[in-house]
C-alpha cells in the first residue's frame, strides 16, 4: 500500500501554492477564491397517479375505463466507497485513490466548472490517481477539500503531473484557508511560469514568497511536492521538490516586496488539493493535471520510492 497522502472568494483568502505565469519574475498578485458549493444531488419528482372515472354507460355505448397508472419509484444512490483506511504515520489524512474512487468520508469534491475523477491512465504508484480538468475561463476550480487535519504545524506531500506547462494565470495546487476576528486569511502553493512559490493573503493585500526562485516543476513526469506551513511562526515555511528544498523559500525568508513582517494565522478551517485558477486578463485555457499519494500530518512525511515516470 502506498504511503499517503484551495478559488478563493472575494471574502475568503487562502494560503496558496500559486502558479502565476506572467513576466520574468512573478510579483505580488491578488487571488479571488470562488466559494463553490459541492455538487447537489438531483431530485426526482414523483409522478402522480392518473385515474379516469369511467363515463356513465348509455344504451348504445358501453362504458370505457382508462386503467390507472403506477407512479415510478426512485431510490437515492448509496456510496459503495469504503471508509478511508488508516494512514501510515506520521500522516493523519491521506488519499492514494486505490479504492478506485475518492473517500467521501474525508474529502468533498468541488468542481462547479471543472471536473475531478479517479483514473488509471496515469499514476505515480498503484493503479489509480486523481485527474482534474479546469475549463477555459477567467476562473475555474477542480479540487478535493478536507477538514480532518488542519493543525498549526502543517506538513503535506503530494505527487503532481503536468503534461504541459500551465498558462498565465493565478493558480494553486494547494490552498489552506480560514478566518479569525481579524478577518480571513489564506496560504497556498502557487506557481508562476511553472516555478512554485508560497502565496499569503490576509484580507488584502496578497504577498508572495519565493517568486525569485529559478526552480521549475517539471512537465511530463511525476514530481513529489512537499511543504511545511507553520502559520503561527509567520515566514518560517518550507517547500521541497523531489526532496530538494527550494532555497528562495526558507525559514525566515523575505516576501517578494522585501518585507519580513511575520504572516501569522491560526490553523486552517479547510485544506484543498487540486487545481484552481483566476486569469489575469484573458481566460486561461483548459488544462488537465494529475495528482496522487496525498498526505497531511504534523511531521514531514517524505516522498515515496519508485514513482512512475
Amino acid at each position: 500500500m502506498k504511503k499517503p497522502r484551495l478559488l478563493p472568494s472575494v471574502t475568503t483568502l487562502l494560503p496558496l501554492l500559486f502558479l502565476q505565469c506572467s513576466g520574468d519574475d512573478v510579483g505580488s498578485s491578488q487571488a479571488t477564491d470562488a466559494a463553490l458549493d459541492p455538487t447537489a444531488m438531483p431530485t426526482t419528482s414523483a409522478v402522480p397517479s392518473a385515474t379516469e372515472t369511467a363515463p356513465a354507460p348509455t344504451t348504445s355505448v358501453p362504458p370505457v375505463v382508462t386503467p390507472t397508472s403506477t407512479p415510478p419509484t426512485s431510490t437515492a444512490p448509496t456510496s459503495t466507497v469504503p471508509p478511508s483506511p488508516p494512514c501510515a504515520p506520521p500522516a493523519v489524512v491521506c488519499e492514494d485513490f486505490e479504492a478506485g474512487a475518492i473517500h467521501t468520508d474525508v474529502w468533498e469534491v468541488r468542481a462547479p466548472n471543472g471536473s475531478v475523477e479517479v483514473v488509471t491512465d496515469r499514476v505515480a504508484h498503484g493503479k489509480y490517481a486523481m485527474k482534474t480538468h479546469t475549463v477555459a475561463s477567467a476562473q475555474s476550480q477542480a479540487q478535493i477539500v478536507q477538514t480532518k487535519f488542519l493543525g498549526g504545524n502543517f506538513y503535506g506531500r503530494m505527487y503532481v503531473y503536468f503534461q504541459e506547462p500551465a498558462a498565465n494565470a493565478h493558480a494553486a495546487m494547494f490552498e489552506g484557508l480560514g478566518a479569525d476576528p481579524a478577518g480571513t486569511y489564506a496560504m497556498s502553493i502557487a506557481m508562476g511560469r511553472m516555478r512554485p512559490f508560497i502565496g499569503y493573503q490576509r484580507n488584502n493585500p496578497f504577498r508572495d514568497m519565493g517568486t525569485n526562485s529559478r526552480v521549475n516543476v517539471a512537465t511530463a513526469k511525476w514530481v513529489c511536492v512537499e511543504w511545511n506551513f507553520r502559520p503561527t511562526e509567520g515566514t518560517n515555511n518550507t517547500l521541497w521538490l523531489d526532496g530538494v528544498e527550494i532555497a528562495a523559500i526558507h525559514p525566515g525568508g523575505k516576501f517578494s516586496d522585501g518585507s519580513t513582517e511575520p504572516f501569522l494565522v491560526p490553523a486552517f478551517s479547510e485544506a484543498r488539493i487540486g487545481w484552481s485558477h483566476v486569469a489575469h486578463d484573458d481566460p486561461a485555457p483548459s488544462i488537465d493535471i494529475w495528482f496522487d499519494d496525498v498526505a497531511f500530518g504534523p511531521e514531514r512525511i517524505g516522498c515515496l520510492p519508485n514513482a512512475a515516470p
